[in-house]
């Protein structure tokens, strides 16, 4: 068995806590303007989603679609085949 020596005990009092500096006044105004920079420009880095909409005359409109496919029954019972080019 090994005694490991720590030190000696002291009977002192705590010392005083370490003084803050002060914060900076533009501060909050440098957050909410990166913020709101931020706000502005990201949403604009992210693609534009396109969507087409098509109509279809005489389709009942039970359709299944696969890229670049689709196949639909039309109102007479029969069924309708496209293809599209991208």
């Amino acid at each position: 068995m090994s005694i490991i020596e720590l030190g000696e005990v002291r009977d002192e009092a705590a010392s005083a806590p370490a003084v803050r500096r002060p914060r900076a006044a533009g501060r909050p105004l440098r957050s909410t303007a990166v913020l709101i920079l931020a706000l502005v420009v990201l949403p604009g880095a992210a693609p534009l989603s396109q969507q087409t909409v098509s109509v279809l005359p005489g389709i009942a409109g039970r359709c299944q679609a696969s890229p670049p496919m689709l196949l639909c029954q039309r109102l007479d019972g029969t069924t309708a085949f496209w293809r599209w080019r991208r």
